[in-house]
């Protein structure tokens, strides 16, 4: 008995020491959360009933405490991170609508390539233009922006800025006036090549000089296979061909073939825009011809012996005809406000004829009432003729006056 007894006491003890072991660590655990429970309660309890811990001297220098500081700064916070949040979601929406305004351009040129049943080629190529347009961002139209709501002084910085780095590198204008060199500026237009686009032919008329602003153009014989010169950025071409050089031996011809190397951006001054402004500029305009000329005779191209007499009669021929336009752009102008102002004046002779309507509307009634002439006619209204041929020619306040005749009654 006794052996069994220490046996039960001796597992006994070893139950409670395994118990010990296992389930402790759980009771502490548990002690432990009642007590950060307990503490959290406690705070928040001290929260609720006790004021804020007030620093008088921070109070009176500066008049406010620091949690007011912090609640200000937080709130500010928040307001700077909406208006960043809302300005990206704006900047977002209208790329899409850019470029869904893209997408609808391309669908448009592709559905029509379709229609005119286009070949595979030219249709291929048309789609990497549009590409090269709209990924490079040159589908913006300068003379659009240029002419829109921007002061003249505005226009002439922009183009300067734009514009006038590329100019100067013209040979031609280098002992040139400043004020010419900014009215060129003015006048210069972009226009873009795509790969194969031929700039010029050999033969064709001169109509404008190019200066290569973006890409690369080749010379190229008349088979276009061969290249004989590249010419790169800010190289200058044809403006012998616009200057009307007396004893040029090629006149205003192409002298050679022009051809883009990949995609190619220009800009281009006309014939007209050039001798319209060098009329102003007599100076200016005889050194542009002598270099011209010194240009000719290194390359064996110019006749002494014919005179400045055909450029003058071109010139003057070609200033007649710019002076006939602007007359007639004048004339127009006059010719839209003359008929501003007689289409305002239309505009209110027609509204007092409305108010002059409604107020013999509203004396005789609404319902338009009949005048009627009555049978005693007194002798001295012999005068009053109411013909219909006078009617036309009777103005309102007439028409009042035979109204209000004791000869006539109103059928009310």
């Amino acid at each position: 008995m006794e052996i069994e007894e220490q046996r039960i006491e001796l597992s006994n003890s070893k139950f409670k020491k395994f118990r010990k072991r296992i389930f402790r660590p759980i009771s502490r655990y548990r002690n432990k959360n009642k007590d950060e429970q307990q503490a959290s309660l406690l705070q928040e309890q001290n929260k609720k009933t006790d004021p804020p811990i007030r620093n008088k001297d921070y109070e009176i220098r500066y008049g406010f405490f620091p949690y007011e500081i912090v609640k200000i700064v937080g709130e500010m916070s928040v307001l700077i991170f909406a208006t960043i949040i809302g300005n990206l979601g704006t900047m977002i929406s209208s790329q899409n609508q850019s470029r869904q305004r893209i997408r609808q351009k391309m669908d448009e040129i592709k559905r029509y390539m379709k229609f005119r049943s286009v070949n595979r080629k030219l249709e291929r190529k048309v789609i990497k233009w549009l590409d090269y347009l709209y990924t490079n961002r040159q589908v913006l139209n300068e003379e659009n922006v240029l002419n829109s709501d921007l002061s003249i002084e505005l226009r002439k910085d922009l183009a300067i800025k734009v514009h006038l780095e590329s100019l100067q590198q013209v040979k031609l204008f280098n002992d040139c006036e400043a004020n010419l060199l900014i009215e060129l500026v003015t006048k210069l237009k972009p226009i873009f090549f795509g790969p194969g686009d031929y700039v010029c032919r050999k033969g064709d008329i001169g109509k404008e000089m190019y200066i290569i602003k973006r890409g690369q153009l080749g010379v190229v014989s008349d088979d276009g296979k061969t290249t004989f010169v590249t010419l790169k950025e800010g190289a200058v071409f044809g403006e012998i061909s616009i200057l009307n050089i007396p004893g040029s031996k090629n006149g205003n011809r192409r002298t050679a073939n022009v051809k883009s190397i990949g995609y190619s951006d220009l800009y281009t001054l006309r014939k007209e825009d050039l001798w319209l402004v060098l009329d102003n500029y007599p100076e200016s305009l005889a050194k542009i011809i002598e270099k011209g000329k010194s240009i000719l005779r290194k390359d064996n191209l110019l006749d002494e012996t014919i005179t400045d007499s055909k450029r003058h009669v071109e010139q003057d021929q070609l200033l007649s005809v710019q002076n006939r336009i602007k007359k007639l752009i004048d004339v127009d102008e006059l010719l839209n406000d003359r008929i501003t102002k007689f289409l305002e004046t239309y505009v209110d002779s027609v509204r007092l004829f409305k108010q002059h309507l409604s107020k013999i509307e509203y004396r005789y009634g609404v319902r338009k009432p009949s005048v009627s002439l009555s049978c005693n006619i007194p002798p001295s209204a012999s005068t009053l003729r109411l013909h219909d041929s006078q009617w036309g020619n009777t103005n309102t306040s007439n028409i009042l006056k035979y109204a209000s005749a004791p000869f006539l009654k109103i059928d009310q």
